[in-house]
């Protein structure tokens, strides 16, 4: 009988715009890899912070951004609640 090696898990898991595989998530959730996210995915994520504070600064509502969501959809957040600053 032959036993197959499993693939060594990565100290780091490099979270990209291609996503996780399950060999990924185990070497976080059982050996304790460290996760970064990827160039591609800090420009993503800064071009949609970008996105949410021209609607966060604009006076018209919009759903999840200067209004609350679901029942409170038709509650509007104060503008200072809006704020994307980062600490």
């Amino acid at each position: 009988m032959t036993v197959q090696q499993a693939a060594p898990l990565p100290a780091e898991v490099l979270i990209g715009p291609t996503g996780t595989t399950v060999a990924d998530v185990l070497a976080v959730a059982r050996h304790g890899a460290r996760v970064a996210l990827s160039k591609e995915s800090l420009a993503a994520l800064a071009s949609a912070r970008r996105a949410v504070e021209v609607l966060a600064a604009d006076s018209k509502p919009a759903y999840g951004i200067s209004t609350g969501f679901g029942a409170l959809h038709g509650t509007s957040t104060a503008g200072s609640a809006r704020s994307c600053s980062a600490a």
